[in-house]
């Protein structure tokens, strides 16, 4: 659980890994949990993240990382709302203090990291910027096979106040969420790079492989040092 209290009042559960020597950079790993429930069926929450990140969190961890993958679905992090339930009045002043759940998140982290990352799956890549406006030491972005409605896709923006940098991860087997990507590199090429992968129709099965892993693991190192120009 993170100490950090959401909306509602209660904790926020979390997988954490944390490397034994301290951690100068940090990861938040969010997926799409709509779809991955649907086709999982009664498997948890949990153990399908575990599944569907593979080896990625303990590598990274490894390497010096400090990672925290949210493990609830109950709030909407674009808006740091919660859903459920209207509370009362009185229990809303009473939790007005309350960080909002991407605060929450990104608090957990320890005082001495100076960098974080998101890496998103489908349409969880939606809650970037709203995550990334919570903290500035937000600097890099991965988003794994982009999926979302062009209402809102047509908003999504990348933080001004800061240099970014945005990797985009698409599959020739996902022509839509190739479409997508395509769009949001054009719009951001700058900042953006665009890796095309002939396999992985699912984001899990972009991850499967240790080959894709480590180059993932390499672009967020030096993201973590370069400046967006």
């Amino acid at each position: 659980m993170l100490p950090q209290r959401v909306p509602d009042g209660d904790p926020l559960p979390a997988i954490i890994y944390r490397p034994e020597d301290g951690a100068s950079q940090g990861a938040i790993l969010i997926r799409d949990r709509s779809r991955a429930s649907s086709q999982r069926g009664a498997m948890s929450d949990s153990s399908a993240d575990a599944e569907c990140w593979g080896g990625l969190p303990e590598e990274l961890c490894r390497g010096g990382w400090q990672i925290i993958v949210p493990d609830r679905v109950e709030w909407d992090p674009a808006s740091g709302a919660v859903i459920g339930p209207e509370l009362s009045p009185a229990m809303r002043a009473a939790l007005s203090d309350a960080p909002t759940a991407n605060e929450a998140v990104t608090a957990a982290f320890d005082e001495a990291t100076e960098t974080l990352a998101l890496i998103c799956l489908g349409a969880a890549g939606r809650w970037a910027p709203r995550m990334a406006a919570s903290d500035p030491r937000v600097t890099a972005m991965v988003w794994i096979l982009p999926e979302g409605e062009e209402s809102w896709m047509a908003r999504w923006e990348l933080p001004a106040d800061r240099p970014m940098r945005l990797l985009l991860v698409a599959s020739e087997m996902r022509q839509e969420s190739l479409a997508l990507a395509s769009d949001l590199f054009s719009r951001f090429n700058r900042v953006c790079e665009l890796w095309l992968l002939d396999w992985g129709e699912s984001g899990c099965a972009v991850l499967a492989a240790a080959r894709e892993r480590r180059a993932l693991a390499a672009w967020l190192a030096a993201a973590g040092k370069e400046p967006g120009t």
